[in-house]
């Protein structure tokens, strides 16, 4: 089998009951794309939402909602390359 890089032109996004490309529509099933997330138990809650431009939105990175961790520095004796 060949594969081909193509370019998908679209002109709208909705959400829908199945991930598809037509006529220009990008239909996504929300639960299909989230459902890989979700099934990872250090996930709480995810959720897919749709911004256009335009639109008066924040866009957040995911390091925004992660709680990160205190990190310690330890100092090692010897060479760089031991343990």
């Amino acid at each position: 089998m060949r594969l081909e890089l193509a370019a998908f032109p679209v002109r709208d996004v909705r959400f829908g009951a199945m991930t598809r490309w037509r006529d220009g529509v990008l239909e996504i099933d929300p639960d299909e794309v989230l459902e890989p997330v979700r099934r990872d138990p250090l996930v709480e809650r995810a959720e897919l939402a749709v911004a256009r431009p335009g639109e008066s939105i924040r866009i957040v990175t995911i390091q925004d909602i992660i709680r990160w961790r205190p990190l310690a520095r330890v100092e090692r004796t010897g060479s760089p390359a031991s343990p």
